[in-house]
Protein backbone atom coordinates (compact mmCIF):
# COMPACT_ATOMS: atom_id res chain seq x y z
CA UNK A 1 0.00 0.00 0.00
CA UNK A 2 1.62 3.37 -1.25
CA UNK A 3 1.96 5.62 1.33
CA UNK A 4 0.54 9.39 0.87
CA UNK A 5 2.92 12.09 1.38
CA UNK A 6 2.72 14.83 4.01
CA UNK A 7 2.04 18.03 2.70
CA UNK A 8 2.61 20.48 5.55
CA UNK A 9 0.41 24.02 5.70
CA UNK A 10 1.12 26.97 7.29
CA UNK A 11 -0.46 25.88 10.42
CA UNK A 12 2.77 23.02 10.79
CA UNK A 13 4.98 25.56 10.21
CA UNK A 14 6.61 26.47 13.88
CA UNK A 15 5.55 29.93 14.74
CA UNK A 16 9.87 31.22 14.78
CA UNK A 17 10.10 29.89 11.01
CA UNK A 18 7.56 31.43 9.51
CA UNK A 19 8.56 33.99 6.51
CA UNK A 20 7.26 37.52 7.75
CA UNK A 21 6.32 38.66 4.21
CA UNK A 22 6.93 36.44 0.71
CA UNK A 23 9.22 37.91 -1.50
CA UNK A 24 8.97 37.32 -5.12
CA UNK A 25 11.79 35.40 -6.83
CA UNK A 26 10.96 36.16 -10.37
CA UNK A 27 12.17 39.68 -10.28
CA UNK A 28 15.79 39.08 -7.93
CA UNK A 29 17.71 38.02 -11.47
CA UNK A 30 16.53 41.42 -13.57
CA UNK A 31 17.23 43.36 -10.22
CA UNK A 32 21.03 43.39 -11.44
CA UNK A 33 22.30 42.62 -7.84
CA UNK A 34 23.39 39.27 -9.19
CA UNK A 35 24.85 40.35 -12.39
CA UNK A 36 28.32 41.91 -12.47
CA UNK A 37 28.94 45.29 -13.97
CA UNK A 38 29.38 45.42 -17.32
CA UNK A 39 33.18 46.61 -17.56
CA UNK A 40 33.89 43.41 -15.56
CA UNK A 41 31.66 41.03 -17.84
CA UNK A 42 33.63 42.18 -20.89
CA UNK A 43 37.22 41.99 -19.42
CA UNK A 44 35.75 38.19 -18.41
CA UNK A 45 34.82 37.53 -21.74
CA UNK A 46 38.10 38.90 -23.10
CA UNK A 47 40.33 37.11 -20.84
CA UNK A 48 38.58 34.08 -21.77
CA UNK A 49 38.97 34.46 -25.09
CA UNK A 50 42.71 35.75 -25.11
CA UNK A 51 43.66 32.23 -22.59
CA UNK A 52 41.46 30.04 -25.70
CA UNK A 53 43.54 31.71 -28.17
CA UNK A 54 47.04 31.00 -26.38
CA UNK A 55 46.46 27.35 -25.63
CA UNK A 56 44.98 26.74 -29.01
CA UNK A 57 48.45 28.17 -30.81
CA UNK A 58 50.61 26.24 -27.58
CA UNK A 59 48.75 22.68 -29.02
CA UNK A 60 49.17 23.53 -32.71
CA UNK A 61 52.97 24.50 -32.34
CA UNK A 62 53.68 21.39 -29.84
CA UNK A 63 51.72 19.24 -32.42
CA UNK A 64 53.59 20.47 -35.23
CA UNK A 65 57.12 20.19 -33.27
CA UNK A 66 56.09 16.83 -32.59
CA UNK A 67 55.25 15.51 -36.44
CA UNK A 68 57.89 17.10 -37.27
CA UNK A 69 60.22 15.11 -35.37
CA UNK A 70 58.37 11.85 -35.74
CA UNK A 71 58.48 12.80 -39.57
CA UNK A 72 62.13 12.81 -39.01
CA UNK A 73 62.27 9.25 -36.58
CA UNK A 74 60.61 7.75 -39.41
CA UNK A 75 62.86 9.10 -42.48
CA UNK A 76 65.72 8.12 -40.62
CA UNK A 77 64.35 5.03 -38.70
Amino acid sequence: MPQKPHLYQWEDEPVDERPSEFASTTSTLASGFASAPPALRRRANRTGLRTMLTVTIALLALGGWLLHHWAQLLRHG
